[in-house]
């Protein structure tokens, strides 16, 4: 499997860094040693990246050439702060930068164009940015780095609510990304790798250095079907979906297996145990809620499966009763409802569909080709959905299943309210598009809130989500706020103070709104003649440069008007020289043929006598046959015309 991971060396960061909680640069106190981790990539093949952060000795190069022996297909990067690639701070020589492929540059203030070229001339880096408000795209991008208005770009978009913000919001950045493309089409922009997010999203507690996942080895990939199943609790019908799975496996007439990834739980002693089941405890780095990515643990369970490469990684909820109607699409010939992972033989094959809260397969082969779940989201929903986004752009077929093909043993609560899932969902929307940096991400918002997990989720959801829009129309705002006033009133006990106190909020509100149009009118008065003056400054100083053009360049009409006189002038001794070169090219043409006649006359008597000399050296082959013949006779006649006389006869 493919890895992309981030490590980092140390726990220290030095004061010129501006973003480490973002970067996600510094080691977490809990996770294992520096070289511990590197040797638990041992023989594995992707790409890793090492920070820094840290000052006075480094072991980035001591750890970089172990993982280069021990690991020589790993493609190895640095990441690198942009004071840190001025200090040189990571490194101790130039000699060390041999160990890095790749050397990246993070980019959060508007440098100059001194430290730009000196950071270019040190590291020859690929840049990324990192979206602060109040940063100049433009300036930074265009007239700083890329300066020949070309080049590629990494974009690493964290939350806004970080501690190293405020960054931008999804609107902020989807405005900066139009107009960027639009204005300079030949700068490539793109996400960074969604494994880089996960560092950054855990907040500044440090990044969770997750332990590297058991693998199974490929001659034990023999099974057609392996059914995952993430367990965070045994309390919403976790057992009785588990039993409810295996009885309707026990109809499945290839090879397969139950993956149970157990984060954080022990199976129940009272919970009996298939030959069919495996269970997988996945490690938590803290024991809090909080560490739960579903996309983590639902890896774990496909890299431990022993799924063949073509075979199907179903995977199912905890709470999620399955029927035998459903896998019998599974054993069927077509397979046409599970034709999650199929090529595309159009353009139009490849719709997004959502996939919250269903039942759904994909192939290995596929899984494997776009690295499996994202494992940056740890709030409600959108690892799934992100799976069938990156399954689209890789030009896979996306079917899921509809919301009412399987049961749901969890209770419906309070907590299940379309709106309240939609509020938790837009954290992980945000990120995802953050992970995409796309335009077409960034339309499929709606598709994330309004397929749900409850069932009819769809019609519950729309009306809210409809209320909701019309409430920031003014009409409905204002009728809707009249009634809640007269509602209010009836209910209040003092109803003339409320009334008084009404009274005075809407005063105030009235004066504010009045302060704000009298700053807002001396602003765009003060604007206006601030433009105004502006303007006449740069007409006056455009004329003034217009009247410098000309009188700079009046001397240039006499000359242009007398320039083909001097061309005919200077080009008079062409026509002179023209026959004196005819009579050169004669001559030489003559001198040429008669040499060319007196070398070759000789040939003439030579080719007139060419025949007889032919036919003289030829002769041989007309006395030979005859003196062979003369020589030959008495033989031939013995031995062919005297068989024939004699067969002759004896046929009469």
């Amino acid at each position: 499997m493919k890895i992309e991971r981030i490590i980092a060396q140390s726990t220290l960061i030095p004061r010129c860094i501006t973003a480490p909680w973002t970067l996600g640069y510094f080691r977490h106190p809990n996770s294992p040693a520096l070289m511990d981790e590197i040797e638990s990539l041992k023989g594995r093949q992707g790409r890793v990246i090492f920070v820094g952060l840290s000052e006075g000795d480094s072991h980035l190069s001591i750890a970089a050439s172990r993982l280069r022996q021990i690991s020589p297909m790993v493609e190895i990067g640095l990441v690198l702060h942009w004071t840190e690639a001025l200090n040189c701070a990571p490194l101790g020589s130039d000699s060390e930068v041999k160990h890095f492929e790749n050397i990246f540059v993070a980019v959060d203030q508007l440098l100059s164009i001194e430290q730009v070229e000196a950071i270019r001339a040190r590291w020859n880096p690929k840049w990324i940015l990192i979206p602060k408000v109040g940063l100049d795209w433009e300036e930074l991008l265009v007239r700083r780095i890329f300066t020949s208005r070309r080049g590629d770009l990494l974009l690493w978009a964290p939350p806004p609510d970080n501690p190293d913000g405020p960054f931008l919001s999804v609107d902020e950045l989807e405005h900066h990304l139009r107009t960027l493309r639009l204005t300079h089409p030949l700068i490539n922009l793109s996400a960074v790798p969604e494994s880089w997010h996960i560092v950054s999203e855990n907040g500044p507690i440090g990044p969770l250095i997750r332990p590297v996942y058991q693998v199974a080895q490929e001659a034990e990939r023999t099974l057609t079907l392996s059914v995952i199943v993430p367990v965070q609790t045994f309390e919403n019908g976790t057992s009785e979906a588990i039993q409810s799975l295996c009885d309707v496996l026990n109809h499945w007439q290839h090879t397969y297996e139950i993956v149970v990834c157990l984060d954080g739980v022990s199976w129940p002693i009272d919970l009996p145990k298939s030959p069919h089941i495996r269970l997988v405890e996945v490690p938590r780095t803290e024991n809090t809620r909080s560490d739960w990515r579903p996309g983590y643990v639902r890896n774990c369970g496909a890299a431990i499966s022993r799924c063949r490469n073509d075979g199907l990684l179903l995977f199912c909820d905890a709470d999620v009763k399955i029927t035998i109607d459903l896998l019998s699409a599974l054993q069927s010939a077509e397979l046409e409802p599970w034709d999650f992972a199929q090529l595309a033989n159009d353009q139009t094959q490849l719709r997004w569909q959502s996939t919250t809260s269903k039942v759904f397969a994909v192939r290995r082969f596929a899984f494997d080709h776009v690295d499996g779940f994202p494992e940056a989201f740890s709030h409600y929903g959108c690892e799934d959905n992100a799976l069938a986004w990156k399954l689209l752009h890789a030009r896979y077929t996306a079917k899921a299943l509809p919301p009412d093909a399987v049961l749901h043993l969890r209770e419906v609560k309070d907590d299940d309210d379309g709106l309240l899932k939609m509020q938790r969902l837009s954290h992980s929307a945000n990120l995802f598009y953050r992970l995409m940096i796309s335009s077409d991400a960034h339309a499929i918002y709606w598709h994330f809130f309004s397929c749900l997990s409850e069932r009819r989720s769809v019609m519950s959801t729309i009306p809210r989500a409809v209320l909701k829009r019309a409430y920031l129309q003014m009409p409905i705002r204002f009728a809707i706020k009249a009634a809640v006033f007269l509602l209010t009133l009836q209910q209040t006990d003092d109803r003339r103070k409320f009334i008084r106190g009404s009274f005075e909020a809407a005063v105030w509100s009235v004066r504010t709104q009045i302060s704000k149009l009298a700053r807002l009118r001396a602003a765009t008065a003060f604007y206006i003649k601030s433009t105004i003056r502006t303007f006449v400054s740069r007409l006056s100083f455009q004329l003034r440069r217009l009247r410098y053009l000309i009188s700079g360049n009046l001397w240039r009409i006499p000359w242009a008007l007398r320039e083909p006189g001097h061309r005919i002038k200077a080009n008079l001794w062409r026509v002179t020289s023209f026959a004196v070169f005819l009579a050169n090219s004669a001559l030489f043409v003559g001198h040429y043929i008669f040499h060319f006649i007196k070398g070759n006359i000789w040939r003439i008597p030579w080719t007139l006598t060419e025949p007889s000399r032919i036919i003289k050296a030829n002769l041989w082959f007309f006395k030979t046959p005859q003196g062979w013949i003369r020589k030959k006779w008495p033989w031939l006649y013995r031995t062919v015309v005297v068989r024939f006389e004699r067969k002759s006869e004896g046929r009469q």
